[in-house]
């Protein structure tokens, strides 16, 4: 009795846990690789907007065109770093402020997006008001202090 052989156990379990985790991981892969879902066109613009960037030829509408490339694959947080360098370029392109406090809120980056959106009520609250009103940032405004800020950027947007 005492050198009796442990019973056999079944391998459905182990087998099932390995594939999951399997399939996890190609799931994983897929939807974290860049631009799965873009065309060929879109894959090729890409490419020469990298390479202007790479050789210092990028003018705001080429880091413009990459933000939205980005931001489109999934890169949030570097979407707005696109923006920024589209505005040291054109400081007063309203397409690339408004890029930049959407690709904020969508990257949760919630100082960052708090800090710009205080500067844009100062310079053009209008925009402001217009950038509060994306569906990306209205959860933002569930907060005491983002609330104000609304308030402030539609009280100046009026005057």
């Amino acid at each position: 009795m005492g050198n009796t052989p442990p019973p056999p156990h079944s391998r459905w379990p182990a087998a099932l846990i390995l594939t999951l985790s399997a399939a996890a991981c190609a799931g994983y892969a897929v939807l974290t690789a860049p631009d799965t879902h873009a065309t060929a066109p879109e894959r090729a613009e890409r490419v020469q907007i990298e390479r202007r960037i790479a050789d210092g030829r990028a003018d705001s509408n080429d880091w413009l065109a990459y933000a939205a490339h980005l931001q489109a694959a999934g890169q949030a947080a570097d979407a707005a770093e696109a923006c920024f360098e589209a505005l040291k370029r054109a400081p007063y392109n309203r397409t690339a402020l408004y890029r930049r406090a959407i690709a904020l809120a969508t990257a949760g980056q919630t100082a960052e997006l708090q800090a710009f959106l205080t500067e844009l009520t100062v310079s053009d609250a209008k925009l402001a008001v217009d950038v509060f009103a994306h569906i990306a940032v209205r959860p933002y405004l569930a907060r005491a202090d983002f609330r104000r800020l609304f308030e402030e950027a539609r009280s100046q947007a009026i005057d």
